[in-house]
């Protein structure tokens, strides 16, 4: 993929376009103020450059990167953390059913509430 598609793909939020792994990387390599900075001074051919500066260039023109870099990763990891927290979602909706549906705890609730009312009682 060249820059420029990489760019685009960032630009208009794609995750299928990018692996979990490059979206990481890209991350990592946001530029600082300082070399935002730099990169923004620099007004010659950007094909003289190495490959990493062009890099940075093309990613210098997309407005909010690191937010949009952390909005991609978060995408592409949450179906994993899904699936990693999706058993503890279902045994807690599982309890809940089950309290509701538990005859014997509604009834020791029932007297539990009676025994307050009377203990209150002047």
């Amino acid at each position: 993929m060249s820059f420029v598609e990489i760019r685009e793909t960032i630009v208009q939020m794609e995750e299928s376009k990018l692996t979990e792994q490059e979206v990481k990387q890209i991350l990592t390599c946001v530029p600082t103020s300082e070399e935002a900075d730099m990169l923004s001074e620099y007004t010659a051919n950007p094909s003289v450059l190495g490959k990493s500066e062009q890099f940075l260039c093309e990613l210098m023109k997309i407005s909010r990167l690191e937010h949009r870099m952390n909005a991609l990763y978060f995408k592409r990891r949450f179906p994993d953390r899904l699936d990693e927290i999706k058993p503890s979602i279902e045994a807690v909706i599982k309890a809940t059913k089950d309290l509701r549906t538990n005859k014997k705890l509604l009834r020791l609730l029932g007297v539990c509430r009676c025994f307050f009312k009377f203990s209150t009682f002047k």
